[in-house]
């Protein structure tokens, strides 16, 4: 391998652009800033010294993708490189460049395969630095190879992320990058709730501030202060983009989006373009679950055959982002209370009224591995300290049953699965955050019978609702199904980017 100084040298030498005491100046301030210096020596060789940044395409899409990670806020590293580019590039000669940019790549590829494995733990939380040891052998070889044969430019292209091959993606990122460079002032108004035929003393901030996420406003009225029936379909419409309840009324969950800042909107996109990194890609025969969107969707042969509102854990439950696999439904289920609930929700519910447990169906089990049955009335509730109670709980099955009718068993270390529910007024809220971690899903017959459908399990379904009546009946899957739980606030479809709550405070930026 030639050391690092000397290949220096040698392209120095070979470009006969500098004296030689120029040259070892500008080489060791550049050296500083290098970080892969033994790598880049073995790539340079393997291309034959040739310089792989003349083309101002290939260097604005590498630039575009690191500032990317920058905006999305994954760790400072970025933001430093970004700053020695552009060092480099005002004072540096082309071959400092060159060399600056390549150690970009290099940095850049890094980040790409460490992804797959720390990508829950360096999107979801704030990094000041995270390390970026050299790409491995294969990365360097297909590096290699791609610069020999010309097509740099391709393979930057093949980086992007899923969100970043949306037809929409770049035009939505400029019209958010323009917009950030301005401030607009904070949507007031001087009643809690507006509709149509109130007067609107700062419609003009109103109107612009919709404008930012692509609302058409070129027709509405700004020179009155009527909340009139064209304002009306525009707000409409930007609440179905923010996931609101579409009524018209600007009440306050719809005056915190309209002041949601460009600036924000930006690293929403950004941090969500990096997101959608870490998912999984294949659309046939998998369930989905967006927690913030408060959406299930099952895919099968490439087609999402079901969407439906999903119910999620609360800010302190959250329903946690994993990968399990579905592996049968479970008709009039049964629900073992978990300890956490019996000991912070229900126990507490006993000893402010003893009917409790009746009310409910919840029967009292002598442990966790036995079947007796214990009498409620034998236990001294007043007494009873939660974290030491011996006994288990269990819920009847039925339609009062906390699980509903349908409990689709995905077994993992979490005990979080999908589930139906008696509580179906909860569907309605704009917000739905409230179960214990596990997802409640609002036409669960539904998903039950297609799930069985595609599978061809019907004639099986239906003998085992004849045979299981009030007692809960397991129904096996012939083929396991994936379900990925997902956090993703900020998404594409069809040209419209849509955006949804941070309900479990993921998104900061710090």
């Amino acid at each position: 391998m030639v050391p690092f100084c000397s290949f220096s040298t040698v392209v120095s030498l070979d470009a006969s652009a500098q004296t030689e005491q120029e040259g070892a100046v500008a080489q060791l301030s550049v050296e500083k800033m290098i970080h892969y210096p033994e790598v880049i020596d073995q790539l340079y060789q393997s291309t034959n010294y040739r310089l792989n940044w003349e083309n101002d395409n290939d260097v604005d899409q590498l630039v575009f993708q690191m500032n990317l990670v920058a905006l999305a806020d994954v760790t400072k590293e970025f933001d430093d490189q970004l700053r020695r580019i552009e060092q480099v590039r005002e004072q540096g000669d082309k071959l400092d460049f060159d060399l600056v940019m390549t150690d970009s790549l290099l940095m850049y590829l890094s980040y790409l395969e460490q992804v797959p494995e720390e990508g829950i733990n360096w999107l979801f939380a704030n990094k000041e630095y995270i390390k970026l040891p050299a790409p491995n052998v294969e990365t360097l070889s297909l590096l290699s190879n791609e610069i020999t044969v010309g097509k740099l430019d391709q393979f930057l292209t093949s980086l992007r992320s899923p969100l970043q091959t949306e037809d929409s993606f770049n035009t939505a990122f400029a019209s958010l990058s323009t917009y950030s460079k301005f401030e607009f002032p904070l949507y007031q108004q001087d009643q809690r709730l507006a509709r149509v035929g109130d007067e609107l003393f700062d419609k003009a901030s109103l109107i612009a501030r919709m404008q930012i996420v692509g609302v058409e406003v070129g027709h509405l009225d700004t020179e009155t202060t009527l909340y009139d029936e064209n304002l009306e379909l525009a707000v409409m419409e930007f609440q179905r983009i923010h996931g609101l309840k579409q009524d018209g009324v600007i009440g306050p969950n719809t005056i915190r989006w309209i002041n949601f800042s460009p600036q924000h909107r930006l690293h929403s996109l950004a941090l969500n373009a990096e997101r959608s990194r870490i998912w999984a890609k294949e659309r046939d025969n998998v369930v989905f679950v967006n927690v913030p969107g408060y959406e299930v969707t099952y895919w099968h042969d490439g087609q999402a055959l079901f969407e439906s509102k999903v119910v999620v854990g609360r800010a302190s439950r959250k329903t946690p982002i994993m990968t399990s696999t579905l592996d049968s439904v479970i008709l009039n289920p049964t629900w073992n209370v978990p300890w956490s609930i019996m000991v912070k929700d229900i126990i507490p519910k006993v000893q402010g009224n003893p009917m409790y447990l009746i009310e409910n169906n919840i029967q009292i089990i002598r442990s966790w591995t036995s079947r007796e049955i214990i009498d409620p009335t034998t236990i001294n509730w007043a007494s009873v300290n939660p974290r030491t109670f011996p006994y288990r709980m269990r819920q009847s099955s039925g339609t009062h049953n906390a699980l509903g009718l349908y409990k689709f068993n995905m077994p993992n270390p979490q005990a979080i699965y999908l589930h139906d529910t008696p509580s179906k007024n909860l569907f309605q809220q704009d917000r739905r955050a409230y179960s214990s971690g596990c997802v409640r899903v609002e036409n669960a017959d539904q998903l039950a019978e297609l799930l069985f459908k595609t599978q061809g399990l019907e004639e099986r379904l239906a003998k085992k609702r004849q045979s299981s009546r009030r007692s809960n009946n397991s129904v096996p899957l012939s083929e396991r199904i994936q379900v990925h739980i997902i956090y993703q606030t900020a998404w594409l479809e069809e040209g419209v980017l849509y955006y949804r709550d941070d309900i479990y405070q993921y998104d900061h930026q710090g």
